[in-house]
């Protein structure tokens, strides 16, 4: 597995493209649990973005200290994407052996008490889940307030120990974002990446059946092959144009409208 991690000024140039080429309006800066960037240098980042673009920012940078987000919400950044990955606290467990679902929940705390917008979620299909547990996720992501869902297939890496599982069937993740749905009837819910992989039609069909919510991928080319989080990830030899122009002419075909660029 190849570690990567952009640097400031190849980070700022992709933003930059971004709103003053294609006319995003968010943007999501996410990372892996990583020291490569540390608080102080990623509020600096945080604060060239919100002072050179009008763009909204997203934070998806896992565990941290409580002071950075606090710093990170008043440098500029509003929002964060944070997964509690399952409610059961005992299958949670055994996924995480050295971490806690209380100690994860209570990010997901701090973050509202900050006033963040907050999109989490789960995975949909993991080892030793069933239908009930799934609904429980939903129930526990639409009591803590969630301005977005994010729920979508567990798909083992071929060279991680959780490979011998298989991953869910397409319909039954297509099904499930339909519960969601009914569950709030209002709330924004995402198609994830990892939806589109295992389901080349799943977008529009999780459109059709409930979702309303899509993220482009704004990676460089040079480094996009490097998120080898699972296989065959949707959207990794797709530029940047192609990704708009594929998404415009799906809302238009199933009667829809996009309403914010990037968010």
């Amino acid at each position: 597995l190849k570690r990567f991690s952009l640097n400031t000024g190849e980070i700022i140039e992709v933003v930059e493209d971004a709103v003053k080429r294609f006319g995003f309006k968010g943007i999501v800066l996410q990372s892996g649990e990583d020291p490569y960037y540390g608080s102080e240098e990623l509020l600096d980042l945080i604060k060239k973005i919100r002072e050179n673009y009008p763009v909204f920012v997203f934070l998806s940078v896992g565990e941290r200290d409580d002071e950075f987000y606090r710093k990170a919400f008043d440098a500029g950044a509003k929002a964060v994407l944070f997964r509690f990955e399952t409610s059961d606290s005992s299958l949670y467990s055994k996924l995480h052996p050295h971490s806690s679902l209380k100690e994860r929940i209570r990010y997901l705390d701090l973050f509202k008490d900050i006033g963040y917008i907050i999109a989490s979620g789960g995975l949909i299909g993991l080892p030793g889940q069933n239908a009930e547990s799934v609904i429980n996720d939903f129930m526990f992501a639409k009591q803590l307030g969630c301005d977005m869902y994010s729920f979508g297939p567990f798909i083992p890496h071929p060279d991680t120990p959780l490979s011998v599982h298989n991953r869910p069937d397409a319909e039954y993740v297509l099904k499930a974002i339909s519960v969601l749905r009914l569950i709030d009837p209002y709330g924004k819910i995402l198609v994830t990446t990892a939806l589109e992989s295992i389901n080349p039609q799943a977008r529009r069909q999780a459109l059709m059946g409930g979702s309303n919510s899509i993220m482009l991928n704004l990676t460089p080319k040079d480094y996009v092959g490097f998120y080898d989080i699972y296989p065959n990830r949707a959207t990794v030899d797709v530029t940047v144009e192609n990704q708009i122009t594929d998404a415009l002419q799906l809302l238009k075909s199933i009667g829809r409208a996009p309403t914010d660029l990037g968010i």
